[in-house]
């Protein structure tokens, strides 16, 4: 039997089909039509098997073989109508429910039920599939609902059974479990503060009783084990051998296969593109799936996080404060949902598409209505009606800031003419404190749009002194509360192809688009005369063609919209001067009309897409960075970036910028060191001691213990590579001209002097940082002259090779490795002694000017390209694992200086900026633990198995979470 059949179902499943339906519907007998033809039909078409009771009878006989019909399920659907609700056979399988801990999931089929829902319904989330709801978007909640927590309730379905057979048989010890069973239900067992369906005293006792009699079978069962596991031993290994070879290589191939298809939905379902990097990475961690987990949380870096709603959205709003989403729902629900909360809480249900939502700047008053109905909810007042003048209806809803003034816009058709008023509440209170009804003669009569296709009679209420009332065609109003006196209003209208509208929550400004790239913006300062594009004050700039939203900033600074599956946001400025580039916001799917809203200030957005809102924060360099003031300033345009170390701990970092040098905290927390007046070279940690080398005497200012600073070269010399050396007692200095000391930093006397190249020392030519490298663990020094790569010999003294090729641009040593960059932006990747090319790192010219850092430990190097961008690889396998963005705009003059903490745990920027004569240090933490945390987070849900058949092609594995 694929599924229960409409004719009676004459027995229970037998406790050892537990686990093969996946829920049982309780139903009222009137409802037997939909529940049997329709909603069954439809969940064994989308693979779901459902057991249904059609033999409704009542009795002993009846309430057993139902009971056990539930406990085989592994949920439990109720589906709600005023009969069912009065139904006593329906309340018994719900209490039956209860008690076995199954997951409950109501469905709305009428909504014309008497009195209140038990509590096991009331607290449930809901799915609608009334007549008018949209069934294809109740059912696909119902089979998520279905699917998610799916491996712990098939095993608490399972064990149920299990527990079953041992109860029916007068607890025969042959039913207990035993082995990997036990193990894993004892395992499954100590997980249950994890997941809302708990086990019942049934399944914890039989998982006691199980572990009781597997203590006595174990003595027993040593001595025969002991006998044949010499023999098992040998003839298991091949066998287990090649056993583990394959599942390794069926590993790679789907983690590599996630890993892809997580590259190919970065663009448009970001949120599918974490989850699957993440479950790649948790296949087989390998460069790929490292690259592909990378890509994913440095894609759209402007995104903060994903937060499902429980449907779609029709409308939403954001608290002033940052701190809370309010959407209203395509099925008429009002979710509200706190960032610090783990899912969103419905609210309200209005019955039909929320179009209007409005929330106080703390978040803890909110209002919505739908054409139909209003709602006001308070934190500490619970729920209450907006009510209107018969036979008036809300349509829009604003909260002012402080929550203390709710308004209502309310409208009807009344002889052919609009009826029309505006209500106020006090929000604090919930009681109506004024009605004042809007003439149609003052053109603001109700229509199916205001300005530009917003919903009729949008309001703005910037405080609780003031209301602005935008009516249709783009004629406005300012009314003084709560005198309602008219202290403001325009009579221009907009023209027939101007499209959606925004509104600052200040009411000050005002835009309206049609299409084009340039956007105008109107104050409200004084009245608008006239809609013409081309004659607003201001205006920004996004590449749109068919935008479906627009809104302006709380207080006007910037613009967003929505056009073609990405938000611009850009910044209004004079309408006479030139634009700025718009910031261009991707990763999702078509915004939802209207669906957009800043959210607290100028950098913090929202917009939804579907059933989830996405949260940006424009100040937000990516997912993996922190960001951090620093001290050190650029000193010329044409000086390199700051030479960049981190000590042996990760914690501090040093910089140093031709004549200064800073020492901070990664995390900020101590204060900075800042030492000036001489000319430093490449900074050394030794242990927690840091050792600069200086090119001449003059002693810097601001040293502190923690750091030592000697001459190194002449006053006339510079230096262009430093290196501790394997003893942890000397430092290797190369300077200007190839020649190599090794010194010691306490008294600064040079042990010994290699002479560089000949033809270098004769030249005017000076090596700088990035055309010299030590490898200290290879016993070599490389120097680039001219276009040609020098190797020579720390303990020879002797000049080895000469790399072939005239075109080197830098040179580095990753452990063993040498790298040296071309013209071309190519990195050849060299091993023993430079005597094999590894392999070769592809490149353009925009890596040319730029040199090369590598980890400590020789795996990892990156490269910057002349935009600010930096490229990170593995050199062990040659693979991109990220590109990591500029940290600001090329244009204003990045000085950036690179390196990587021990381990290659992270990247740490130090930048410079020439045009605002500041620095930063920007830290992006590249480890594994990190990347996934911020990909679950971000994502916001787990996969589904649908989302695994759609995008996987294949059977989903029990075990989803994201983690």
């Amino acid at each position: 039997m694929t599924a229960v059949e409409a004719a009676a179902t004459p027995e229970a499943p037998r406790a050892s089909q537990a686990g093969r339906y996946d829920a049982f519907l309780s139903y009222a007998r009137e409802d037997s039509q939909f529940v049997i033809e329709r909603l069954r039909v439809a969940l064994r078409e989308r693979g779901h098997q459902v057991w249904v009771d059609v033999d409704i009878t009542g009795g002993a006989r009846w309430r057993e073989r139902v009971r056990r019909g539930i406990e085989a399920c592994k949920a439990f659907i109720f589906v709600i109508s005023r009969a069912s609700v009065a139904s006593e056979a329906c309340r018994q399988e719900l209490e039956d429910a209860v008690a076995l801990n199954k997951l409950i999931i109501p469905v709305i089929y009428r909504d014309d039920y008497d009195g209140t829902l038990p509590a096991a319904l009331a607290d449930a989330e809901w799915v609608f599939l009334r007549d008018g709801d949209d069934p294809a978007v109740g059912l696909d909640r119902l089979v998520e609902a279905l699917e998610t927590d799916l491996q712990w309730r098939d095993q608490h379905t399972r064990l149920a059974g299990r527990a079953r057979e041992w109860l029916d048989s007068t607890r025969d010890r042959s039913y207990l479990l035993r082995g990997s069973d036990l193990r894993d239900a004892e395992g499954w067992l100590a997980q249950q503060a994890d997941h809302r369906e708990a086990p019942t005293r049934e399944q914890s006792e039989y998982i006691a009783r199980s572990r009781q009699a597997a203590g006595r079978r174990l003595y027993t069962l040593i001595a025969a084990l002991a006998v044949g596991l010499a023999i098992a031993v040998g003839l298991s290994v091949f066998a287990l051998v090649q056993r583990s070879t394959a599942k390794r290589q069926a590993r790679i191939a789907t983690s590599r296969q996630l890993a892809a298809t997580s590259e190919s939905q970065l663009a448009s379902n970001l949120d599918v593109a974490l989850l699957l990097a993440v479950r790649a990475y948790r296949t087989d961690a390998n460069p790929q799936t490292r690259s592909a987990l990378l890509h994913a949380n440095l894609s759209s870096p402007h995104l903060a996080r994903y937060l499902p709603m429980g449907g779609r959205v029709a409308t939403l709003a954001g608290s002033g404060d940052g701190s809370t989403v309010v959407a209203g729902l395509a099925d008429g629900r009002v979710t509200r949902r706190p960032l610090t909360a783990h899912r969103p809480s419905p609210i309200a249900r209005l019955g039909r598409t929320v179009s209007s939502v409005a929330v106080s700047d703390d978040g803890r008053v909110v209002a919505a209505a739908n054409g139909a109905r209003g709602m006001l909810w308070r934190a500490r007042g619970g729920r209450s009606t907006l009510s209107c003048p018969a036979p008036q209806r809300p349509a829009a809803v604003v909260v002012s800031p402080s929550g203390r003034t709710v308004a209502a816009y309310c409208v009807a058709s009344v002889g052919g003419r609009a009826a029309q008023s505006v209500e106020l509440t006090d929000g604090s209170t919930g009681r109506l404190e004024a009605a004042h009804a809007i003439s149609a003669n003052g053109g603001f009569a109700a229509t199916n749009a205001g300005i530009g296709g917003v919903a009729p009679g949008v309001l703005v209420l910037p405080s609780d002194n003031a209301l602005l009332m935008f009516g249709s065609g783009g004629l406005w109003e300012r009314r003084a509360l709560p005198s309602w006196s008219r202290i403001g209003s325009s009579t221009a209208r907009v023209g027939a192809h101007q499209g959606n509208a925004g509104y600052s929550r200040d009411g000050r400004y005002v835009t309206v688009e049609n299409g084009a790239t340039t956007i105008p913006v109107w104050p409200t300062s004084a009245p608008i005369r006239d809609f013409d594009p081309t004659a607003a004050p201001f205006s920004a700039q996004a590449p749109i063609s068919g935008p479906s939203a627009l809104t302006l900033s709380p207080h006007g600074g910037k613009l967003a919209v929505a056009d073609s599956g990405k938000v611009y946001v850009a910044r209004v400025g004079a309408a006479n001067r030139s634009p700025q580039p718009a910031v261009e916001l991707t990763g999702n799917g078509s915004t939802n009309r209207q669906a957009l809203s800043f959210f607290g200030d100028d950098n913090h957005l929202l917009s939804a897409s579907g059933g989830v809102v996405a949260v940006w924060d424009l100040n937000q360099l990516d997912r993996l960075a922190t960001v951090q003031p620093s001290v050190l300033l650029p000193t010329c345009n044409g000086c390199p970036g700051a030479l960049t170390a981190l000590s042996p701990d990760g914690q501090e970092v040093a910089a140093v910028s031709t004549t200064s040098a800073v020492v901070q905290a990664i995390d900020g927390r101590h204060s900075r060191r800042i030492l000036s007046g001489s000319r430093f070279g490449p900074p050394v940690w030794d242990g927690g001691q840091l050792l600069l080398p200086l090119a001449g005497s003059s002693r810097p200012s601001g040293l502190t213990q923690g750091i030592r600073a000697w001459k190194a070269v002449p006053d006339t010399g510079t230096i262009a590579a430093a290196a501790l050396n394997r003893d942890g007692q000397s430092v290797t200095i190369v300077d200007g001209s190839g020649n190599a000391y090794v010194e010691d930093p306490v008294t600064g006397r040079a042990e010994r002097r290699i002479r560089g190249p000949r033809d270098l020392a004769q030249s005017t030519y000076a090596l700088h940082p990035g055309t010299a490298a030590i490898g200290v663990r290879a016993g070599l020094i490389a120097i680039v002259d001219n276009g040609r790569t020098y190797l020579y010999d720390l303990s020879s003294r002797t000049t080895v090779k000469h790399l072939p090729g005239r075109d080197a641009s830098y040179v580095a040593f990753a452990g063993d490795r040498l790298l040296v960059q071309r013209s071309d932006g190519s990195l050849e990747v060299w091993a023993r002694r430079g005597d094999v090319l590894d392999r070769t790192l592809p490149g353009d010219e925009s890596y040319g000017n730029l040199y090369p850092v590598t980890d400590r430990d020789g795996h990892l190097v990156a490269r910057q390209r002349s935009d600010g961008s930096t490229t990170i690889a593995d050199l062990d396998s040659g693979a991109t694992l990220a590109t990591v963005a500029a940290p600001a705009p090329p244009s204003l003059g990045l000085k950036i200086g690179r390196a990587f903490s021990p381990g290659g745990r992270s990247l740490v920027r130090v930048v410079q900026t020439l045009a605002t004569n500041a620095s930063e240090i920007v830290e992006h933490d590249l480890s594994a633990g990190t990347g996934l945390r911020a990909a679950c987070t971000a994502a916001g849900r787990i996969l589904t198995a649908a989302d695994w058949r759609r995008y996987v092609g294949s059977t989903p594995p029990n075990d989803l979470t994201c983690r």
